[in-house]
């Protein structure tokens, strides 16, 4: 049931502002590395909250960075936005250094 009723929003989202996370794959054996995306912070001036999150078997690998980019790349070239932000866990240093690039 919990399940359905975060599915059932997360379309609403799509359906409503056009943005979502995304699943992130491997190039070269298609594993499911985790996700990035957007939410919807103040849609009505297009500022959205940037996203990721990545099984801990990949980090270090770049991923969240080159995940990041394109996310930030599709927010301001495909969906107009104003401004994006992001926050982190405030012990995680390496995400933080990702978000600062």
């Amino acid at each position: 049931e919990a399940i359905e009723e975060k599915l059932t929003k997360e379309i609403a989202t799509l359906n409503v502002h056009q943005i979502q996370y995304w699943p992130i794959f491997l190039l070269a054996n298609n594993d499911h590395v985790g996700c990035a995306g957007l939410r919807p912070y103040k849609p009505q001036e297009k500022i959205h909250e940037l996203g990721y999150h990545l099984r801990r078997q990949y980090w270090g690998m770049g991923l969240a960075e080159e995940a990041g980019r394109a996310v930030v790349n599709f927010a301001f070239e495909n969906l107009g936005a104003k401004a994006l932000f992001a926050g982190h866990h405030p012990q995680n240093l390496t995400s933080r250094r990702v978000l600062e690039k």
